[in-house]
Formats: structure tokens, C-alpha cells, sequence
């Protein structure tokens, strides 16, 4: 009976030493940034990024009106040099021609006909015009047509000179044309306006949909080359348009090796 007893009372509770407790005394949580200090930092970020990207923004935007300014500034001076007068205007043709070797003169009949045409711009038959006195052309040559008005005013201007003996004896010549358009073309060179532009009245038409034209004004496809080469035997890449009655390019190209017969 008494083992009995002793087996039906109850176990007495577990009791851990003070030891142990005072080991753990509270327990262990993890701590994370509080939601007010992010709100916080992004609100300070945010007011010392945002009027940085501005200013910076305002800065290249600033930038860029300048240099839209400077740029105007310089076409309108270019303008303003361009017709700005080197001389006090007076009679005559409002175009001179610059000998190589620095010398000014008239422009005789037919180079003054030839300045008058209105050439398109892609036409390589058109005039070079000097923009200074001292500029020279892609072949180094300072020889050219120069505007009167930008000829400075302590340079003379001579009198108008003929054409040189090779030149005019290109006048009156037999040419033949070899062009891809239209077979062998055959003229006769009318007038000589420089070395570089020649016109040619073939003894043919040349029709089509919006011309019909027996003249054309040619010149040579290099800058280089001159048509006095056709005075040594030599034949040349050419190429121009055809011309109305008032010697002015109607817009139908030609092209074409060109030789005197």
C-alpha cells in the first residue's frame, strides 16, 4: 500500500536553478530599421537630389541657347561681311576678274554673258567666284571671278583683256561628242566663255519630253583638266545642258567624252 501511495502522488514541478536563468534574462528579437527613419532619409535625399538634378538640367539647357545664340550670331556676321563693301560702288559690271599673278581687269562681252546665266546649283558648269581677293580655288590657283564690291578699295582694276590666242582658237572647231544618251552627237564650238565652259551648237536636235535644243553648254568633269587639252589631241570626260536661245541651261544633263574631229 505504501508504494501504492507513493506512485500516485504527483511529480513535483521541475525548478532550474537560478543560474540558469539569470543566463537568459530576456529573450532574443531582432530589431530592423524603423519605418519613420526610411521615411525620413528619403525625404532628405530628396530634397537635396531633386534641386541638384535641376540646376544641372537648367545649366546644359542654359548651354544650349548659347550656343544656338553664337551660332546665329556668327551666320549674321558672315552676312554682314559677305555685303559689306570693300570699295565705294561705281559703274560698270558688278563682277572682275583676278589674274593669277594679282592683277584685276574687266570682264569682257562674253565672260559677262557667261556670269549672267542662271545655273542650277549641282550644275559643275557654274562660275567660281572668288569670296576675298586672297582666296584661292581647290587647285591652289588664285586666278578667278571676284564680286567688285569685295575687291578691296587700294587694288586698280585694269582694263578688260581678250582672250589668249589658244582660247580663241577653239572658236570655230568641229567637235564630236561620245554620249551614253544619245549616240555621236557633232557641232561646232560658238563661243568660248573660259577655258573651263564652251557652248556647241550640234547639227542635230536633242528632243525630249519637255525641250527640244540644238545647243548645249558643256565643261569638264575634273577641275583639273581645261578644254585647251582638246587643242593637243587629247579627248575629255564633259558634261552640261542644254541651252534656250538665251544661252540659259533648260535642265537636261549631257554627258559624254568630247574630242575635235
Amino acid at each position: 500500500m505504501l508504494a501504492l501511495r507513493l506512485c500516485r502522488e504527483p511529480a513535483a514541478p521541475l525548478v532550474l536553478p537560478r543560474a540558469s536563468q539569470a543566463r537568459n534574462p530576456h529573450p532574443v528579437t531582432r530589431r530592423g530599421c524603423s519605418p519613420g527613419i526610411v521615411k525620413y532619409i528619403t525625404a532628405l535625399v530628396a530634397i537635396l537630389f531633386i534641386p541638384f538634378v535641376m540646376t544641372f538640367l537648367l545649366y546644359i539647357l542654359g548651354a544650349l541657347v548659347a550656343l544656338v545664340c553664337l551660332l546665329i550670331l556668327f551666320i549674321l556676321i558672315l552676312r554682314l561681311l559677305e555685303e559689306f563693301p570693300l570699295r565705294v560702288p561705281g559703274p560698270g559690271f558688278k563682277y572682275v576678274y583676278v589674274e593669277e599673278n594679282g592683277t584685276v581687269r574687266e570682264l569682257d562681252a562674253e565672260e559677262r554673258e557667261y556670269l549672267s546665266i542662271e545655273f542650277e546649283p549641282g550644275n559643275s558648269g557654274r562660275p567660281y567666284i572668288k569670296w576675298r581677293y586672297g582666296s584661292r580655288a581647290g587647285d591652289g590657283l588664285l586666278s578667278g571671278f571676284i564680286a567688285r564690291k569685295r575687291l578691296p578699295f587700294w587694288i586698280s582694276i585694269g582694263s578688260q583683256a581678250p582672250h589668249s590666242g589658244e582660247e580663241q582658237s577653239l572658236k570655230g572647231q568641229a567637235v564630236r561628242i561620245i554620249s551614253e544618251q544619245h549616240g555621236n552627237l557633232f557641232g561646232t564650238i560658238t563661243s568660248v566663255h573660259t577655258s573651263k565652259y564652251i557652248v556647241i551648237q550640234l547639227t542635230k536636235v536633242i528632243e525630249t519630253e519637255r525641250i527640244a535644243s540644238d545647243l548645249i553648254g558643256i565643261s569638264p568633269q575634273s577641275t583639273q583638266d581645261s578644254f585647251m587639252l582638246l587643242m593637243q589631241g587629247y579627248s575629255m570626260a564633259a558634261h552640261g545642258h542644254c541651252l534656250n536661245e538665251h544661252l540659259l541651261p533648260v535642265g537636261f544633263m549631257v554627258s559624254g567624252n568630247v574630242a575635235i574631229k
